[in-house]
This record gives C-alpha cells, structure tokens and sequence, in this order.
C-alpha cells in the first residue's frame, strides 16, 4: 500500500495529474516551470511510493483513491 500523504503539495499535485495522463510537458506549461524540475518531481514521487514508473503510479492512485477514473483534468 502506498502512503500518498509521504509527498509534498507540489509532488500531491504533480502525482494527480500524472496519473490522469498528463505528461511532464503538459504540467510543466501548466505550472509555468521546466520539463526537467517536474521530472524531478515524478521521480521523488516514484522513488516515496516505492513505484517503478508512471503506469504503475496511474494504477495503485486509482486502486487507492487518491484520483478516480470520472475525474477529469481542469484546463488552467
């Protein structure tokens, strides 16, 4: 079981939008910050869940509800 409350509010956020499908590009522009800083964060936030990549992340945030399939990503 993966402790999602281990993560930072940038990493909480950054790990939500990831496991809806957003790539690094896509949160980067969203949050007006570079590629490389918010594949920083991914890879803390793999590293804290003990998770290998970014479908297992998708996968164990939906089994544990920390997102839903019915959510939907906001456009700003």
């Amino acid at each position: 079981m993966s402790d999602f409350t281990l993560l930072t509010p940038r990493e909480t956020e950054v790990a939500k939008l990831l496991a809806l499908g957003l790539s690094c590009r896509e949160i980067a522009d969203r949050f007006g910050r570079d590629v490389k800083t918010i594949d920083t964060h991914r890879l803390f936030v793999l590293r804290k869940l003990g998770l290998a990549n970014t479908a297992q992340l998708a996968r164990v945030a939906i089994r544990e509800g920390f997102v839903s399939m019915h959510d939907e990503v906001d456009d700003g």
